[in-house]
């Protein structure tokens, strides 16, 4: 089954706007960190992405403690990326490090969720580099999962 994350950062930036996030994993094919190393990095993605999701109703300090704590685990995962995969994960990582700290200063719901409109707006989710990912991970990572990892050469 493929893993495919839905970036609720801009739910809780911004009713009625979203975008489709994926991080993935994949095989270490031309050096750099293995295979199993990014799909765990991977699973950890995928949990700070249903934190986020989960802090879209929160507070203002949930949503921005969520927010940080996602973006840290997609510069984790960029960290553990293959280098096959690197830059495209690391192109995602950097834009949602972007959006933490568009949003850092806001001292409200509202403004934290207009300031995280205009930085969608403003920079757009790369979404071919994470198609890229996605395909990777699809390859790769068998539902995601580091145990069943496979390698490819």
């Amino acid at each position: 089954m493929k893993l495919r994350l839905v970036l609720p950062l801009i739910v809780a930036l911004a009713s009625g706007l979203a975008l489709s996030l994926t991080a993935c994993g994949g095989s270490s094919g031309g050096g750099g960190p293995s295979v199993a190393e990014f799909c765990s990095s991977y699973l950890v993605v995928r949990d700070k992405t249903t934190a986020l999701s989960n802090a879209s109703n929160g507070t203002l300090e949930e949503r921005k403690k969520a927010l940080g704590d996602f973006a840290g685990s997609l510069s984790d995962l960029a960290s553990n990326s293959p280098d096959e995969i690197h830059d495209d994960v690391k192109e995602t990582a950097d834009w949602a490090t972007g959006a933490e700290e568009a949003v850092s200063g806001a001292d409200s719901i509202s403004e934290f969720q207009k300031v995280g409109t205009a930085y969608g707006k403003e920079n757009p989710q790369p979404q071919t580099a994470s198609q890229k990912a996605d395909d990777y991970e699809s390859k790769n990572c068998e539902n995601g999962d580091s145990t069943t990892a496979t390698t490819s050469g």
